[in-house]
């Protein structure tokens, strides 16, 4: 049975392999016990799935109870611009943690290097052992066979089809170019029903809101808030997200030629951001390019004549955010907006005649918002 296992794939799971032959704690005899927290984007292996992917690697180990003390394993995988990055971090009894990260194009192969990671973390002897990857995906009882009966190239070989989840199968080569013998077996419930394919894009909602300010609506600045309903992809593909937003905003009153106005802006803006840099596991910039609709209300009050004029408005924005993932379904935005006014009104008292507020060619506006992701 062949297995094709890229060069990238063998190199990463050999490197994590040793480092965390170089950091893990002592070889236990017996079972040990282990928390595993485990965290990822939608379209990666969910928790359950990691979970038997490493005891199916660490015979040794088991899912600690509630309060019993153990080490701690932490992982967590993310989108990046060039696919995925994970990280292991492991909290020992006596409080000193170790760490390491390590990226890949498919969120599978990541999981699988680091899942190959923890079980040498746990027990450094685990490389030794050929997994049933059927069994351990399935969820059903895990069976392991010790692989020191078998060659030492045999057992090479096992260690990087672990590390590499379980490659696509391509048939053997014959001895004329030609292919031939059995293709290796399948899982089409561990990731998706098409196992050589990253999963497909989905899109997750999320619910934004925040305070808000600006200027351009007044001669000074305007205060609101901001809510909107928003997408962002998940899955495969360059990170992407579109929505719309609705913004209030009131300035508060400015005193010209004896009397005094005051502004409002109500305005609905759809726009589309993109990733530009991941900077850390859960820190992000995101820029986007989007429009305002809406009216531009000024009133008039202290005045012979008072009124209130209502005008249309529109603009074009360029907001870039500064995003920080606070927990699985809460992510903090933080965001600066350059706004490009296409109608330019002059605001006026008629009587006496005196200019109150022209709409410049430049605004800029911002907000920090809080976006939930159910």
């Amino acid at each position: 049975m062949v297995r094709a296992r890229s060069l990238f794939q063998r190199c990463l799971g050999y490197g994590l392999g040793l480092a965390a032959l170089c950091t893990a704690g002592p070889s236990h005899a017996d079972t040990e016990a282990i928390h595993l927290e485990y965290r990822a984007d939608p379209g990666c292996p969910t928790p359950e799935q990691f979970q038997r992917l490493v005891l199916a690697r660490a015979p040794n180990a088991r899912v600690a109870a509630a309060n019993e003390p153990s080490r701690t394993f932490a992982v967590a995988i993310e989108r990046d611009r060039a696919g995925y990055r994970g990280s292991l971090t492991v909290r020992e009894l006596d409080g000193q943690t170790v760490a390491r990260t390590v990226a890949g194009g498919r969120c599978r192969e990541v999981a699988s290097a680091l899942a190959l990671s923890t079980a040498l973390a746990i027990d450094p002897t685990s490389v030794a052992y050929d997994v049933d990857p059927n069994t351990a995906a399935l969820g059903e009882p895990v069976t392991a066979t010790n692989g020191a009966g078998g060659s030492g190239s045999q057992m090479s070989s096992d260690a990087s089809n672990v590390a590499s989840d379980k490659a696509p199968p391509v048939p053997a080569a014959g001895a004329d170019g030609g292919t031939s013998g059995p293709e290796s077996p399948r899982d089409p419930t561990e990731y998706g029903s098409d196992y050589g394919s990253p999963p497909a894009a989905k899109f997750r909602a999320g619910l934004v809101l925040g305070p808000a300010v600006r200027t351009g609506m007044s001669p000074g600045l305007g205060f609101g808030v901001v809510a909107g309903l928003g997408f962002e992809r998940q899955g495969t593909g360059q990170p992407l997200s579109f929505g719309l937003e609705l913004t209030g905003l009131v300035a508060p009153d400015v005193e010209r030629g004896g009397g005094k106005a005051a502004f409002e802006l109500l305005a609905g803006r759809p726009q589309a951001c993109w990733l530009l840099a991941q900077l850390t596991d859960g820190l992000r910039l995101v820029p986007c390019l989007g429009a305002e609709f809406g009216v531009v209300v000024g009133h008039g009050a202290g005045l012979p004549d008072p009124a209130t004029q209502v005008r249309f408005w529109a603009a074009a924005t360029i907001p870039v955010r500064l995003e920080a993932r606070l927990s699985p379904r809460f992510l903090l935005e933080i965001e600066a907006s350059a706004i490009l006014p296409f109608t330019r009104y002059q605001f006026v008292f008629a009587e006496p005649e005196s200019s109150v507020f022209n709409v410049p060619f430049i605004a800029a506006g911002g907000a920090m918002k809080l976006r939930f992701q159910p």
